[in-house]
């Protein structure tokens, strides 16, 4: 009996601390962000608990029409490229790792023609890198089509950084795009798992010598 009590606890650990280990997922929509700034962004940009910074980038939220029409809805981080274009870092503000899962993203211009006139490229797929802790990447290339559509990412897991970039398929770096919808989940330090793991372990000890004495005061 007490082999099946300590089993069935070590499972209720297992099972909350699978949670713990992931973290709660954040969806990162741009929208406070782009009415704040929506010019020409040197410099970071802080919003949602993660941090994106380019030499050149754009947040929108606004429905003016240029070079036939940009990406609905409002609310998005763009580039417009490869004129200006540069590669985009993301961060978890303040630090620490954490797991890119999911992101809506898109060409940037309705008329390519137009765009192409001003030396302003679609990309045709978008090129993320993720910097894992320990030096480890793990990589995706996301093909686009003109409106957002929802990728899911596998292996973006425990990483510092990820680095993303728009390409076209004849070599052309920094393309044209724009993301939106980022769904990310910061990892805990390993501390904060080991301190919790540690008291769901106390308080299984503490149930099973609550039960082991019910049972001793029952045969009394």
């Amino acid at each position: 009996m007490q082999h099946k009590l300590l089993t069935g606890s070590s499972l209720v650990i297992a099972c909350i601390a699978a949670p713990i280990a992931a973290g709660a997922s954040t969806v990162v929509d741009f929208t406070e962000a782009a009415k704040l700034n929506r010019d020409v962004i040197s410099t970071p940009t802080d919003t949602q608990g993660l941090t994106f910074s380019s030499p050149h980038y754009h947040l929108n939220d606004d429905a003016s029409p240029s070079f036939g029409g940009n990406v609905t809805p409002l609310g998005y981080l763009y580039v417009d490229g490869p004129k200006f274009g540069s590669p985009v870092t993301v961060t978890q503000t303040g630090g620490g790792l954490f797991s890119l899962l999911q992101l809506d993203s898109s060409k940037l211009w309705g008329n390519s023609a137009a765009a192409a006139a001003e030396n302003l490229d679609n990309a045709e797929f978008l090129h993320l890198v993720g910097h894992r802790a320990g030096g480890s990447t793990v990589t995706a290339d996301l093909a686009l089509s003109f409106g957002f559509s929802t990728y899911t990412l596998n292996g973006f897991s425990n990483l510092e950084s990820v680095l993303i970039s728009g390409f076209v398929t004849n070599g052309t770096q920094d393309a044209s795009w724009a993301i939106d919808n980022i769904i990310y989940a910061p990892v805990p330090e390993a501390s904060t798992i080991y301190l919790m793991l540690a008291g769901l372990g106390a308080l299984t000890a503490v149930c099973r010598l609550r039960r082991q004495a019910g049972k001793a005061s029952r045969k009394t």
